[in-house]
């Protein structure tokens, strides 16, 4: 009897060993790109995004807002998502937080606009906020882009459908577009054509081929009527040698 217990003792630790160590990554709220990533990262930092599950869609806001007019109805917008993204992200926030101490975590940054959470962390602190944060939805990796993939649309379209964050159309969509659900918003009709965008930063690409055909040109100040005011030169913008 005593060798059969020692038998089935050693089963049982033969059966552990060879659960694979990075099963504990297997988890849905775990996105796969962001599995593979943790399970190559020798426990290092990885950058992640924690979407929260409980997002104000566009009819939720639409139905808050109905009957105030455009300007009053874009600053109540602003404060409802602000106060919402505070209230449910509060708990996970907590927790990040307290990891700072540790190292485990760094550049927690909290996006109210789309109740989003980005942050660089360590594998067991993903894993903890998959098994234990109900209000979190997914967890996805943060890739970083070079300049030249961000200027070529080939190259976002393919890198979107490798890692599914998109439904493949015609047009490259960026994935953070996806993420703010601008494709549903073109789909209600308001592409934003018309209106005018001030730009104050200084980490604008001039060049990106969604911004160069569209810089805004005073055409009152058009004095050889050609429709533009200003000329890409093949290095930065000048003003029209015609209008001069």
């Amino acid at each position: 009897m005593k060798n059969f217990f020692i038998s089935l003792v050693l089963l049982f630790l033969f059966v552990l060993s060879a659960v694979p160590v990075n099963a504990q990554y297997q988890n849905p709220k775990i996105d796969g790109y962001l599995q593979n990533v943790l399970k190559s990262s020798n426990d290092n930092l990885v950058r992640v995004y924690a979407v929260l599950k409980d997002r104000l869609s566009l009819n939720d806001l639409k139905n808050m807002t109905y009957n105030l007019n455009r300007k009053d109805r874009q600053k109540v917008v602003v404060n409802i998502l602000k106060d919402y993204a505070a209230g449910s992200q509060q708990r996970v926030l907590n927790f990040l937080n307290n990891n700072t101490e540790n190292g485990s975590v760094v550049n927690v940054q909290p996006i109210w606009a789309i109740n989003v959470i980005a942050f660089r962390a360590k594998p067991d602190v993903v894993v903890q906020l998959a098994q234990n944060f109900e209000e979190i939805g997914q967890l996805y990796y943060d890739p970083q882009f070079n300049i030249n993939q961000l200027t070529d649309d080939n190259g976002i379209t393919k890198y979107n459908e490798e890692n599914n964050l998109f439904t493949p159309a015609t047009e490259a969509i960026q994935p953070g577009l996806t993420l703010i659900n601008a494709p549903q918003v073109w789909a209600l009709g308001d592409s934003g054509r018309g209106v005018i965008v001030g730009n104050f930063d200084t980490g604008a690409d001039w060049t990106h081929p969604d911004l160069a055909p569209n810089i805004w040109n005073n055409l009152g100040e058009d004095a050889d009527g050609d429709g533009r005011t200003i000329e890409w030169n093949g290095s930065t913008w000048v003003f029209d040698p015609g209008d001069i």
